[in-house]
């Protein structure tokens, strides 16, 4: 390859920046989500609620969620999340899947493919997942966000009748 003289402050520019924007981009390994990993309680819409996730393993987490009262259990949740390569990219991204579980029958609410996101920011214990397609609009975000034995889990989505929603689980972690 011949490098022209006229590039070569291009090249340098280059060099100069291009290091330190590598330094800086984030993590993409689950091992930087283990701080979701436990045994968490608290109240949703006036039920308890209760989500447990397993410490990474092999590239994945998975978790449960559940909600009951003293009417009994009304919803499951069965999650996962994984660290998958990009067959096109190589590179490596992180994806949370869930679906819903009616109570007693274990019927799927969604009929087909789970809810699925991406990883799009990961700040410490904080992260970030968003729908992985515009075409899913019931749940389109979910924040995960550790402060000290607190666990909050904030849902952004809409109704099927198009209204929005939003909401925060509180959890405390519990003893395993």
């Amino acid at each position: 390859m011949r490098i022209r003289l006229h590039h070569l402050p291009l090249l340098l520019l280059l060099t100069v920046f291009a290091h330190p924007l590598a330094a800086t981009m984030p993590s993409q390994s689950i091992d930087d989500l283990r701080w979701i990993a436990g045994s968490w309680q608290g109240e949703l819409f006036g039920a308890n609620a209760a989500e447990r996730w397993s410490a990474p393993q092999s590239r994945h987490m998975i978790g449960v969620f559940h909600m009951w009262s003293d009417k009994g259990p009304s919803v499951y949740e069965l999650l996962e999340i994984m660290e998958e390569t990009d067959a096109e990219s190589g590179a490596i991204e992180i994806s949370l899947r869930f679906k819903h579980f009616n109570t007693g029958t274990l019927e799927p609410w969604e009929k087909d493919e789970p809810l699925e996101f991406r990883l799009s920011e990961l700040d410490g214990q904080r992260a970030l997942f968003t729908a992985a397609s515009d075409e899913q609009k019931s749940v389109t975000s979910m924040e995960y966000r550790r402060e000290g034995d607190t666990l909050k889990v904030h849902v952004i989505g809409a109704h099927e009748s198009g209204e929005s929603f939003e909401f925060t689980a509180e959890f405390a972690r519990q003893s395993d």
